[in-house]
């Protein structure tokens, strides 16, 4: 705890009150436009979350195996953001199998690649498609919001996860309802 030695004040709390003030995220300045999006079949509080993922990304695979063992997917929008790092050699070509599938299904092509850890499945790719701009957006959308890693999580509330953290996910959808963002 850090105490004001003057007032005898603690401001722990007001610290703490401004650091989550600061992690908050307007959802409002995110286009989700290129998103992959999954509708929730029970969603009565219209709950929703952007994650920013890479598909050959280790801890994106756990969160997304986490969300579907948790019934999450079943519960909350979730607006995914595909983004390739540089330490996955392979992470761009299955981004494009992702975006450019040709039989339009791209939820199936990522649910093989995240929850099925299949990188070698066959995918029949669209004549001419060129994910490339897409993939140019989502990386300088990350860049601009300061996103570095995968996966980054931003609630509906605008709070801000990073890494796999089922818990704080779950909380947020048992939440009443969103707090407003400042």
């Amino acid at each position: 705890h850090l105490f004001n030695p003057y007032t005898q004040q603690d401001l722990t709390g007001n610290l703490q009150q401004v650091e989550l003030q600061n992690n908050k995220i307007d959802l409002s300045k995110i286009d989700v436009s290129d998103a992959l999006i999954t509708k929730a079949k029970n969603n009565p509080k219209g709950k929703k979350m952007i994650i920013f993922a890479d598909p050959d990304c280790p801890y994106c695979r756990v969160l997304e195996q986490q969300l579907v063992q948790n019934g999450v997917t079943d519960q909350i929008d979730i607006y995914r953001i595909l983004i390739p790092l540089p330490m996955h050699p392979y992470a761009k070509q299955h981004i494009q199998n992702i975006y450019c599938t040709k039989d339009g299904d791209s939820m199936k092509v990522l649910d093989g690649y995240m929850l099925k850890n299949d990188d070698k499945q066959e995918v029949d790719l669209k004549d001419g498609c060129n994910a490339d701009p897409t993939i140019a957006n989502n990386a300088q959308q990350a860049r601009s919001l300061n996103i570095s890693g995968t996966p980054t999580v931003i609630l509906g509330n605008g709070k801000l996860l990073q890494g796999v953290d089922i818990n704080s996910i779950n909380d947020y959808i048992n939440a009443p309802k969103d707090e407003k963002i400042k």
